[in-house]
């Protein structure tokens, strides 16, 4: 039998943490597995990277701060003006020194871009770009992949008047070159119908393929009786409630029975004010952890010592927060990684109540869903009072909806 041929598969994403999306490593993992070549091209990450050594990997970074898509133009046309009016000349060195960063930066996608081209001659190319702002490169890579094919992989879903006016033209890209994409990658039906109403998309424009925020976990989870030890692992933030969590125990002496663990691997860039509630709760239960994880399978067993994970999402709970965190987590759906990692290591969650993931868990029963943070005391009693059964549905919905697995060959398959 006829082996299909070797490919290449540039993904392209704005995102600092890209390494710690279980999607991206689980993608990066199956493409490695068909042997075919990878070329990432990223920021420098926050979070540590772990397949860079791998034969057929080859991976380029930018600087984090990117020019808008008419930052160029905008500038030079700003140091003309100002030339020939004679006016505010002290403000020239500030923009000619803007202009020639901006084009510094285009300069070197553009090398970095042509570096891969000489590689792919002679193979297939697939692009993959990954959210809004990988528009940024949509130009250079049509002139040089003109033949490729292209899927858009969406994560975060902006809405337009929740999108700072300075990154408009990157919400409408989607919509102008949706005729250039095979499929949009996203993870369930309901972020699905969100995604096609904000950006207008019509079902004949385009198929949509589905691949939940999931990592593969290969070993069968150890099974647990209890339901004492409570993980809050992730973004440690207002908008996931810990804030509240940490008020509630306070005062809730029910509570007391549990031990909470506030777990992540970003704390150089977490909330200081939130750190500092969890540092200064009075309750002995309360800790907080910051290790970091060379990869998912040691995060995997490190989330097997405990019994039952915490999801909650709290859209625009602030003012400073950013486009993704508010409409884009309303119906946060199979997006939620933390989440699906609980689920994945048999712990049945307590999770934030939507529309979509109440009708799974009516089907799976895999937690309790709740509609405000009060309700936590009743959901953590359920749970441990039924817990053997709840965390058997947690792993059996892991297996049939949130495998990796289940989905990648569908989407890549020619």
């Amino acid at each position: 039998m006829q082996k299909p041929p070797k490919e290449s598969f540039i993904i392209i994403s704005k995102c600092t943490y890209f390494f710690s999306n279980p999607s991206n490593i689980s993608m990066l993992e199956y493409l490695i597995e068909k042997k075919h070549n990878v070329h990432i091209i990223i920021p420098k990450q926050i979070y540590n990277i772990f397949l860079r050594k791998r034969i057929n990997i080859s991976h380029f970074c930018f600087e984090r701060r990117m020019p808008t898509i008419k930052s160029l133009k905008n500038d030079l046309l700003k140091i003309l003006k100002i030339l020939v009016t004679l006016k505010f000349r002290f403000i020239i060195k500030n923009l000619v020194g803007s202009f020639i960063t901006d084009l510094k930066h285009k300069i070197s996608i553009q090398l970095i871009l042509f570096n891969i081209k000489l590689k792919t001659i002679f193979q297939p190319v697939n692009i993959l770009l990954l959210d809004d702002k990988s528009f940024h490169f949509f130009n250079e890579i049509n002139i040089l992949f003109s033949k490729s094919l292209k899927y858009y992989i969406s994560y975060e879903i902006w809405f337009k008047n929740e999108t700072p006016d300075r990154d408009l033209p990157y919400f409408y890209s989607l919509k102008k070159y949706i005729h250039e994409f095979r499929s949009i990658i996203i993870q369930d039906k309901a972020r699905e119908s969100i995604l096609r109403k904000e950006k207008d998309i019509s079902e004949e424009n385009i198929k949509f393929k589905f691949l939940p925020v999931a990592y593969e976990n290969l070993r069968f989870p150890v099974k647990k009786k209890s339901a004492r030890k409570i993980l809050v692992s992730g973004s440690l933030d207002r908008y996931t409630g810990v804030d509240q969590i940490i008020k509630l125990n306070e005062t809730e002496t029910t509570l007391a029975n549990f031990e909470f663990t506030f777990q992540t691997h970003r704390i150089e860039t977490t909330n200081t004010d939130i750190i500092k509630i969890i540092k200064d709760s009075s309750k002995s239960n309360i800790l907080l952890d910051d290790r970091n994880f060379s990869s998912y399978k040691n995060y995997f067993e490190y989330i097997s010592l405990y019994d039952v994970g915490i999801s909650i999402y709290i859209p625009h709970l602030h003012s400073d927060c950013s486009a993704e965190l508010g409409k884009n987590i309303e119906e946060i759906g199979l997006s939620s990684g933390k989440m699906n990692a609980y689920l994945a290591n048999s712990l049945p969650v307590v999770a934030t109540k939507t529309k979509y993931l109440n009708e799974l868990n009516n089907k799976y029963n895999f937690g309790i869903l709740i509609d405000n943070i009060s309700e936590l005391p009743k959901a953590l009693d359920e749970l441990s009072f039924n817990y053997s059964e709840y965390s058997q549905n947690a792993f059996e919905f892991y297996n049939k909806v949130l495998r990796p697995s289940n989905y990648l060959s569908g989407i890549f398959k020619n």
